[in-house]
């Protein structure tokens, strides 16, 4: 995830996804990895309370969620996942 500050931006929009490469298991039951491909789902507790930060680093700001307090405390880790367990060593 990369971030820029943007000056007077004082509204942040945070719909809770991010998208990541994992691995694709092999649907032989072997568990052989069969490449990567592209996932959309919940972003981590850690990088919505970021997210939120990203509004008013140079004035007062807001943050407006799109998701439930419930998918932030149930659906969401507390850390990403990093990325060396979630790609395979030679893509990286």
């Amino acid at each position: 995830e990369t971030s820029v500050t943007i000056p007077d931006v004082r509204a942040v929009i945070d719909t809770g996804r991010v998208k990541e490469v994992r691995h694709a298991r092999g649907g032989d039951g072997t568990g052989i990895m069969n490449g990567s491909r592209l996932v959309e789902d919940w972003c981590s507790r850690a990088a919505a309370k970021q997210r939120g930060g990203r509004a008013g680093r140079t004035a007062p700001g807001v943050v407006c969620r799109t998701f439930s307090s419930h998918v932030f405390a149930e659906r969401m880790l507390p850390q990403a996942v990093p990325e060396l367990r979630r790609v395979p060593l030679e893509n990286l």
